[in-house]
């Protein structure tokens, strides 16, 4: 399948993105002009849940690829920085060939913000790629999913955007949800069956460690939450394209000064380890993370993360058949309740638009 073709979905499908304003106020342009907004915002933001729809199905398998690509050998930084320089590498000569004209009409803010998200994209890959080599894959992702949290209280005091109460409810249960399975899964004594690189197995680890795998996850949450706000902002102004060079572009050299900084070894790893790290970043990288910033143009970035809530629930079934590791029954409970706080507030965010 030629490159293009996976940006099919995930391609612009107007010259002028839509702004959430309009969902919230009336403004007083004339009527010819607000009909044709809402015939554009009728087809482009089906194309958006469709995308997002295609990211949360292959982001399901994120999680249990990089613990693949870490118990084959790869170290965690490597994870981080290799993934996005593949799909940066995968996506210049695209990009170089049909979008040079974009780059013309970019301002330096755009450029600027779209760096700064980057930086924040390559923290949170850094973050989560260590908290997967400490924590199982549960606790990981339910912490991970703490992102509306954050996302919310960014939107609402940055961008000052208005979301409807229903929202809110739907997040709040969410993250208690998210909250009952970490607390439990903090204080179960069946750890998962991996054993991660030139470290002691995972059952051998102390407390104290698997603590820090999952302060590693909220602290990754909150740089994805950041990331995310920047990049809707960007994204209203910039094509998708152009805007997914520049960050990945950043993110891939943050990654790398990582592994400098660290001094850590970039060959000599097993080959499985280097098969898992490439399908890491074509999949969840590359596709996944493209069709999510080009949601984020049409779609509030907390409504976003709300329906990444799903992964919750399906992550733990990839992580079952790969690794073994059985949901506890406070697992399923937390996971109902994230599941009811994602349809109450993603039907609360519909009905508030129509």
């Amino acid at each position: 399948m030629p490159v293009s073709g996976l940006f099919h979905l995930c391609r612009c499908a107007g010259s002028d993105p839509l702004n959430e304003s309009c969902a919230y106020v009336t403004t007083s342009a004339p009527a010819v002009t607000d009909t044709r907004k809402t015939v554009e915002a009728d087809r482009t933001e089906p194309k958006a849940w469709g995308a997002v729809f295609v990211a949360l199905l292959i982001l399901t398998f994120g999680a249990a690829i990089a613990r693949a690509a870490l118990n084959a050998g790869m170290p965690a930084v490597n994870v981080a920085a290799f993934r996005l320089l593949v799909a940066w590498i995968v996506i210049t000569p695209l990009v170089l060939l049909r979008h040079r004209d974009a780059f013309r009409m970019l301002e330096r803010r755009h450029i600027l913000l779209a760096w700064l998200a980057g930086f924040w994209l390559a923290v949170h890959f850094v973050a989560l790629a260590f908290a997967l080599d400490y924590a199982r894959i549960m606790v990981v992702q339910t912490l991970i999913n703490t992102i509306p949290l954050w996302a919310a209280l960014l939107e609402t005091t940055v961008l000052r955007t208005r979301l409807p109460r229903v929202v809110w409810i739907g997040l709040t249960l969410t993250i208690l949800g998210s909250g009952l399975i970490a607390v439990f899964g903090w204080l179960s004594e069946t750890p998962p069956l991996m054993t991660p690189p030139e470290t002691v197995a995972f059952g051998a680890r102390s407390t104290q460690t698997a603590t820090l795998g999952a302060l590693l996850a909220i602290f990754g949450a909150i740089t994805a939450a950041v990331y995310l706000v920047i990049g809707r902002r960007v994204r209203a102004d910039v094509p998708l394209m152009p805007y997914i060079w520049m960050l990945f572009g950043s993110a891939a050299l943050i990654g790398m000064v990582f592994v400098a900084i660290t001094r850590t070894p970039v060959t000599g790893y097993d080959g499985m380890a280097y098969f898992w790290l490439i399908l890491l970043a074509l999949g969840p990288q590359l596709v996944a993370h493209s069709c999510i910033n080009y949601a984020l143009a049409h779609i509030p970035a907390t409504v976003v993360s709300l329906a990444a809530q799903f992964i919750t629930i399906t992550a733990p079934v990839v992580a079952f058949f790969a690794f073994a590791e059985v949901p506890t029954s406070v697992e399923m409970i937390g996971s109902v309740i994230i599941a009811s706080g994602v349809v109450i507030a993603l039907a609360g965010q519909l009905r508030s638009r129509r």
